[in-house]
């Protein structure tokens, strides 16, 4: 995978996973059909409230390519996966200022990882093996 491939994957793709993921638990709580209309509305709100986590997001993951790490190696999967965690609890801490309660984030913040841990493995596996760090 190309540098700028990647880097838009690492923008793009966290607020619509993520988006998809809640939208999906959104729906299925409900129980109710009429509310998948409403999922592209939801994950248009992903995108709002995740684009800069996303962005900081990929400026860590290319500083960790630029410093040798391979985009192949299970080590970028798992670097993607704690950030991941830590977009998911940035959202919580921007979003509920107020009453911020750690028990209360886990929810988010384990999309965040899920999140994290599957747009690592799509650069992963998207990567040539002998692909050097640009």
């Amino acid at each position: 995978m190309k540098r700028m491939r990647r880097i838009l994957a690492e923008v793009l793709l966290p607020p619509l996973l993520g988006g998809a993921i809640f939208s999906v638990h959104m729906v299925t709580s409900r129980r109710d059909l009429q509310s998948v209309s409403e999922i592209p509305l939801l994950i248009g709100f992903a995108y709002l409230y995740a684009f800069i986590p996303s962005v900081v997001y990929s400026v860590l993951m290319e500083v960790g390519f630029s410093a040798g790490l391979s985009a192949r190696s299970w080590k970028a999967v798992l670097l993607s996966l704690v950030l991941g965690g830590f977009a998911g609890l940035s959202i919580i801490l921007v979003t509920n200022r107020v009453a911020f309660r750690f028990i209360d984030s886990l929810p988010l913040v384990a999309v965040g990882v899920a999140v994290g841990f599957v747009v690592g493995v799509i650069i992963r596996s998207s990567s040539r093996p002998n692909e050097k760090p640009a």
